[in-house]
């Protein structure tokens, strides 16, 4: 529920909370379900999905920085040039190759132990794509009817074999996965569960910019609002005139002086 949390905090103030949802097989080797939540700043999306919740996204972008260390874990044998995605880092205007970390510019850095990792790009895309399968009714070797999903090559061997009674050729949508580096470095293959994993809980939508926002957009003006009303009344504290004072004469040493100190702010 932290995770969540944590993503509604970003949908109320940016217009966008992501989660990635998927089974954990290091903590359990039978898959455990785990919910993280995703900086909404490493998320793209379908820019023609216009539903609440991106309900009707046919692709979803993931673009991660991480250090090569890490990256050459989850593909390993991989040249690390070929990881990196540096067509996808918006923070180089010049869009070279973005391994390389500032820090590397600074003496003491030429020890490997000392040295910092360097981070690179890596892009993972999910998307829909159409699945032709077939419904058919076959007959057991028990020569009972039985419902399969079968694919063509499976529908094939089936119908050579006399088992197939009835088949229906049906499509259906899954959600694969790849993973680009400076080229497709994994090829596609579905997901854990099928569907998107990035799960998106969205604001409100600006249909002029084709932007979802969060209501701290609708706070603004009333703030600004506040705060000009504020600083007006402090102004006006600040700098208007003082009422005056009745003394006895023969109070002040330098009635003068005393005349210029009580007109101060």
């Amino acid at each position: 529920e932290d995770e969540e949390s944590a993503a509604f905090k970003d949908n109320v103030t940016a217009g966008m909370g992501w989660t990635d949802t998927r089974l954990d097989y290091e903590s359990n080797p039978a898959g455990e379900p785990k919910i993280d939540q995703i900086d909404p700043m490493e998320m793209v999306w379908d820019a023609n999905a216009r539903k609440p919740n991106l309900v009707d996204s046919k692709r979803r972008w993931r673009v991660r920085k991480m250090t090569v260390e890490d990256a050459g874990k989850l593909f390993p044998g991989v040249d690390p040039d070929e990881l990196n995605a540096a067509w996808a880092d918006e923070s180089e205007e010049d869009s070279e190759p973005t391994i390389n970390n500032p820090a590397e510019r600074y003496s003491g850095h030429e020890d490997p132990e000392t040295k910092p990792s360097k981070l690179i790009t890596v892009v993972a895309c999910q998307y829909l794509e159409a699945e032709t399968y077939y419904r058919a009714l076959i007959m057991t070797p028990e020569g009972q009817p039985q419902e399969a999903e079968l694919d063509a090559e499976k529908l094939k061997i089936a119908q050579d074999a006399g088992a197939v009674i009835k088949a229906v050729k049906q499509t259906r949508q899954r959600v694969v996965q790849c993973f680009i580096g400076r080229t497709i470095i994994k090829k596609p293959e579905p997901t854990q569960t099928g569907t998107f994993t990035w799960n998106c809980m969205t604001g409100l939508y600006d249909h002029d910019k084709g932007i979802f926002y969060g209501i701290v957009r609708r706070g603004m003006d009333p703030q600004r609002w506040a705060n000009k009303w504020l600083s007006q009344m402090m102004h006006i504290l600040n700098s208007q005139a003082k009422g005056g004072v009745m003394v006895e004469a023969g109070v002040f040493e330098n009635q003068l002086e005393a005349e210029q100190n009580w007109t101060k702010t």
